[in-house]
């Protein structure tokens, strides 16, 4: 939103716009200036953090001030406050106009269902804890378990986020009930497959197959093929630093819905006694950053970073284009594209200095 701004205001206001004229640029006792506040220390946190770096060099190179580890304290009819997280400072910024983009809060049935079911269950103040098959968390014959016939999917649902650590002892038990004092290395991926449900993020270090026994030999300091349970406690914590929550994404919600499809379907068939965890597979993170400049992140982690100007930006209205939900919005958006291209930005809704106000 703040790159899409500022290039309407550079490209098509202040410079003229494709057309030549002057008219707002001659009215602008100053240019309008952007500014960008964010909370964390990074913008698109949700993305590989060199993605949110080339974003932030890009925006800032277009003449957008970005503000990281900064928090608003309050919004008056003519001034933003704001505070730094770090060096405790305020100051107050002026501005003619304020777009509020820090997402959504919970919907009123998400805050009932939370508050019905209560803690230890449910603690989350924005969304519903869920397995890994995406039930939603709470008692179940008066043990912990789920709520029978009751699923979460998207910005009002988050996986459980539990850590093996915690439980190791609890877990070793479970693998080791002779108390035998060493775990085999096919002991321990089953156990790891049996707890896929309650600690999702398993799910990733088995999905590598075929590199499953050389990586857990890595956790085996004596090389005896077994596990003491200190080996066995470095595995988990390995495999808990490794855990990240799911973005707040489109493509998230998209492949969830489609899971969840397919598990209702199993039930209905009476196939779905043991439900397969969800795994999400990402097919990238791409964002337009200004300046006619995208940003890609690819690979399973984002890591692989493209930013090239041209070939980025065709990838990202590529990727856009084909996520259109039908043929009058596939048809309407290239032609907006091209529009834009050839004539600069519409800004005949915008006031014009020698016209009398609507």
């Amino acid at each position: 939103c703040a790159a899409e701004l500022q290039d309407l205001i550079a490209e098509d206001l202040v410079a003229g716009g494709k057309e030549g004229h002057a008219i707002y640029k001659n009215a602008l006792r100053t240019p309008p200036k952007v500014t960008l506040i964010q909370s964390g220390d990074s913008l698109l946190p949700a993305y590989n953090a060199n993605v949110g770096t080339i974003a932030r060099n890009t925006m800032e190179d277009a003449g957008i001030e970005v503000l990281l580890n900064h928090r608003v304290t309050e919004v008056s009819p003519q001034v933003i406050s704001v505070s730094d997280k770090i060096t405790k400072s305020k100051k107050q910024i002026p501005y003619g106009v304020a777009i509020w983009a820090t997402g959504v809060g919970a919907l009123p049935l998400t805050k009932r269902l939370a508050g019905s079911i209560g803690p230890p269950y449910q603690n989350n103040v924005r969304a519903l804890t869920t397995d890994g098959a995406m039930r939603v968390l709470g008692p179940a014959d008066g043990r912990p378990g789920v709520v029978d016939g009751v699923y979460a999917i998207g910005d009002c649902s988050t996986i459980s986020n539990q850590k093996l650590l915690r439980a190791v002892d609890a877990l070793w038990q479970q693998a080791d009930p002779h108390e035998t004092g060493s775990l085999t290395y096919e002991e321990v991926a089953a156990l790891l497959r049996q707890i896929q449900l309650q600690f999702p993020h398993t799910g990733r270090f088995l999905s590598k197959s075929s590199k499953l026994l050389t990586t857990m030999a890595a956790f085996d300091e004596d090389k005896n093929g077994q596990f003491s349970k200190s080996e066995f406690e470095n595995m988990c914590q390995h495999i808990d630093t490794k855990h990240r929550s799911l973005p707040p994404t489109a493509q998230v919600a998209k492949q969830q819905g489609l899971y969840l499809a397919a598990t209702l379907n199993a039930e209905a068939r009476g196939a779905g006694a043991s439900p397969v965890p969800f795994d999400f597979n990402s097919q990238g993170q791409m964002a337009y950053v200004g300046k006619n400049v995208s940003v890609a992140g690819l690979g399973e982690d984002g890591s692989f970073v493209m930013a090239d100007s041209h070939v980025t930006n065709l990838m990202w209205r590529a990727v856009y284009w084909s996520m259109l939900a039908d043929w009058r919005s596939m048809t309407a958006v290239p032609i907006g594209w091209l529009y834009t291209i050839v004539f600069g930005r519409d800004s005949s809704c915008l006031y014009h200095p020698g016209r009398t106000k609507p």
